[in-house]
């Protein structure tokens, strides 16, 4: 129980004030019983006293993003970021806040950067995904040779006119909404480039 836990933590926490994995744990405690003003005190303090911390930075931010607060949400995988450049989970974390947001461009920049980062992973099929979603609702005229690219990476075309592909075993997991792009005709490569080859 979250309450108990919360004792438990307090009291580990008074007999080693430096055991920064149990003010953590107390933080997320607290998360549970929907007292995250007492959360983001703990993830605060910790950010304060112990800077390089970069646990306290991302459960703050994945802590707001759940509160619905994107944009503090963002500042804070920033800061997460500034302190480690490859933590590659911040990435993601701004991409998705970005969207939330409804900033779309910047969504894609830095899903695009955590591709870069994270290439094979869940997460990374996810995040291509959404890149191609965002794309195709958002972008779809300024942006169409750019995803016919993109498009072509994922898949070795054999026909066009009968749309069949062979399909890059790599991403075989992850190319489903593409797929569904193309077969929905919203992205229709052009035959003419493809007959020229």
């Amino acid at each position: 129980q979250p309450e108990e836990a919360i004792k438990y933590l307090i009291k580990s926490i008074i007999k080693n004030k430096n055991n920064l994995e149990a003010q953590i744990q107390l933080a997320i405690a607290h998360e549970l019983v929907e007292e995250t003003d007492l959360s983001l005190m703990i993830y605060n303090k910790l950010i304060e006293t112990n800077p390089e911390f970069l646990k306290a930075y991302y459960n703050k931010a994945a802590m707001l993003m759940g509160m619905g607060d994107f944009m503090e949400a963002s500042k804070t995988f920033f800061q997460l970021i500034k302190r480690n450049p490859d933590y590659y989970k911040a990435y993601l974390g701004i991409a998705m806040s970005f969207d939330k947001m409804s900033k779309f461009k910047d969504a894609i920049r830095y899903y695009k950067k955590f591709l870069e980062l994270k290439q094979f992973s869940d997460d990374a099929i996810f995040a291509r995904n959404r890149v191609n979603e965002l794309r195709a609702e958002h972008f779809s005229k300024d942006n169409y040779e750019l995803i016919v690219h993109q498009l072509k990476e994922l898949f070795s075309i054999i026909n066009v006119n009968n749309t069949r592909y062979s399909y890059s075993k790599d991403y075989r997991d992850g190319i489903d909404e593409a797929m569904k792009l193309i077969l929905s005709g919203k992205f229709v490569i052009n035959q003419k480039e493809d007959e020229n080859k």
